[in-house]
């Protein structure tokens, strides 16, 4: 016949005596217990981009190897249209058109698909914006409902002084197929101490904002320590 055993375990006096001290409430002299004050943490932020995304500077990482890719082939797109000192090429909203930038001074707009001749969209050549083989008409960008409110941007060098020129010029009423020099609007200014290194870049981020690229203030080596 098997008997069961029960085994009581005795704590140290000591320890109950801590214990029940711990745990009891009472109405002593102590100070009463408070929440902490709120933290007011502001506004959620804002979605980031441009600047504001910048990485931290890195030792970049170059590939040794091969890339394996060898069916790269270079062709002229648009043999048949006469285009001198072309910097950048856009499409046109709202059209089939493209559009591209002269640094001399022009636009010109063509056919995508038949581009067999261009006509002009805008022309600043008078103002001999290229006076140094770096400066001239360097950025455009259409507002992305210029279908319907006709607004493009540029970038150029101008001078006495000289400067980068940010304009906004808008539809031509007589002739929607150009952008009229005679509505612009100078946006920005920023000058330039000497001919080269000016950016030229324009164009609108996914927060719907124009940005705009500029140079670090031109000549060799920098003398200005302006570059970053």
């Amino acid at each position: 016949m098997l008997k069961r055993t029960t085994k009581v375990y005795l704590a140290p006096l000591s320890l109950l005596l801590l214990v029940l001290s711990a745990c009891s409430g009472g109405g002593g002299g102590g100070p009463s217990p408070t929440s902490p004050a709120p933290v007011d943490t502001g506004p959620p932020p804002e979605p980031a981009f441009g600047l504001v995304m910048r990485q931290s500077l890195q030792a970049p990482q170059f590939s040794t190897g091969s890339t394996g890719t060898t069916d790269i082939e270079l062709f002229n797109a648009f043999p048949a249209l006469n285009v001198s000192n072309a910097v950048y090429l856009t499409g046109i909203p709202g059209s089939d058109e493209l559009a591209v930038v002269e640094q001399d001074g022009r636009i010109l707009r063509f056919d995508s698909a038949n581009a067999s001749s261009a006509s002009v969209m805008l022309d600043i050549s008078a103002r001999q914006p290229m006076q140094a083989n770096e400066e001239g008409l360097l950025g455009l960008a259409f507002d992305a409902d210029y279908a319907n409110n006709g607004r493009a941007y540029v970038h150029y060098t101008d001078h006495g002084p000289r400067r980068s020129v940010l304009s906004r010029i808008s539809r031509s009423t007589s002739n929607p197929q150009q952008l009229d020099p005679a509505t612009e609007q100078v946006l920005l200014e920023v000058a330039q101490p000497f001919s080269n290194h000016n950016g030229g870049m324009l164009t609108f981020g996914p927060d719907n904002r124009l940005y705009m690229a500029l140079g670090d203030g031109g000549s060799a080596n920098d003398p200005q320590n302006n570059s970053q």
